[in-house]
């Protein structure tokens, strides 16, 4: 292990509670777990870089999955490749308590699928509106992933019926509810 990995990983703690504070209603603990995880896995990380993210289906947070013979891509040990798979259960039921956690989430996944980039940075309102107006056919993103469905519909509308008024943004370096 490197400074470098412990420098990284710190850094990468100290971004996702910033960038995700201002959409967190209930703290179960999860973003702990997840400073824990991320703490104890650093020095058994064998790459050059580790800035894991909140969101468990992230491709900078370790899966979990096996990779090349070793226990996932980051060649973390058999029980914490464990840890991070049982992660992403934990992400999505804190998902479930914090609807505008989960609409970023969302909106993350919209950007992977138009454009594969993390957030739909400056066209936020595009999604909100869209999503507004009751999802009609035409949408304002390409759906190359094909994450649109009705049960994607559903969970973004239930999201949104719980957070309230409001939209998610992104402005500098964090998440705004506004």
């Amino acid at each position: 292990m490197t400074e470098d990995i412990v420098a990284q990983a710190e850094a990468s703690i100290t971004h996702e509670r910033v960038l995700w504070a201002a959409l967190i209603d209930v703290d179960d603990g999860t973003p702990a777990v997840w400073e824990d995880l991320v703490r104890r896995s650093a020095p058994h990380v064998g790459m050059k870089f580790f800035m894991p993210r909140w969101e468990a289906d992230s491709a900078f947070t370790p899966p979990g999955e096996p990779f090349n013979g070793r226990p996932d891509i980051y060649g973390l040990t058999e029980e914490l490749a464990a840890e991070w798979r049982a992660y992403g259960a934990r992400w999505q039921a804190f998902l479930n308590r914090n609807p505008r956690a989960h609409i970023a989430s969302m909106m993350s996944d919209v950007s992977e699928s138009h454009e594969a980039s993390s957030f739909p940075h400056g066209w936020e309102h595009l999604v909100r509106d869209w999503a507004l107006a009751g999802f009609p056919e035409d949408r304002p993103f390409h759906d190359g992933h094909r994450i649109v469905t009705d049960a994607w519909k559903n969970q973004l509308r239930d999201a949104m019926r719980r957070a309230g008024p409001g939209w998610v943004f992104y402005g500098d370096d964090i998440y705004e509810w506004r």
